[in-house]
């Protein structure tokens, strides 16, 4: 008969199989480590790139913020002294956590003074605030590199231009105080609220640096 049995073959073909089933299991389990380290590095250049510009976004809106904050806060002086019938003003006083801002009421019809608060002829109509207790990733400055907004006098590095008494002040009649109050965000983000005196208007400007320019917010 030409017929022959062949043990060793069919007793070797599982162990084999075996063998071969493992190997690809290994195969497979480090093309899926080398995959993951691969994608973990991508994350990381991808996040490492994203969080510059986030943390400039998130500077920029607690800015944003601070500025609309206080120019509500000057329209609120301006409706308070057509309601009292009496000037009323913000003033504005260096302290070690930068400046604090107070709101006053004019009880002589001669402007907010210090010597008429001590006197207690101005009277407490807001009480003193921090901006930095509000919105302590900005303060009140004016970056070194950013030119002020034409017309506003004063030293180059004050960030409050209001006259000599640093004191925002509304009329009845709805005059105000000129002037110019810059804020400064942690990212460098430049803003500024510029008061016209005749119409006691508040303009909100941003410095752009790729021009140079003040542009209205």
């Amino acid at each position: 008969m030409g017929w022959r049995a062949e043990p060793t073959r069919m007793l070797e073909l599982p162990a084999m199989r075996y063998l071969r089933g493992v190997n690809r299991r290994r195969m497979s389990a480090g093309t899926s480590l080398i995959e993951l380290m691969l994608g973990l590095s991508v994350v990381t250049i991808l996040i490492t790139m994203a969080v510059p510009g986030m943390l400039t976004l998130r500077d920029d809106i607690a800015v944003r913020a601070a500025v609309r904050y206080l120019a509500s806060q000057a329209m609120l002086a301006r409706f308070q002294a057509a309601r009292l019938g009496a000037a009323v003003g913000i003033r504005f006083e260096p302290v070690a956590a930068g400046y604090r801002f107070t709101s006053y009421t004019d009880g002589d019809a001669d402007g907010i003074r210090a010597a008429d608060i001590a006197r207690g002829i101005d009277t407490l109509l807001q009480p003193s605030q921090l901006l930095s207790d509000q919105f302590p990733l900005v303060e009140f400055a004016l970056a070194t590199q950013v030119p002020p907004i034409s017309g506003t006098a004063g030293p180059d590095s004050d960030p409050i231009r209001l006259g000599s008494a640093d004191t925002l002040t509304f009329s009845p009649v709805g005059t105000a105080t000129s002037g110019s109050i810059y804020l400064l965000g942690r990212s460098g983000q430049q803003y500024a609220i510029r008061i016209l005196g005749t119409t006691g208007r508040l303009r909100v400007l941003r410095f752009d640096r790729s021009t140079g320019v003040w542009l209205d917010r």
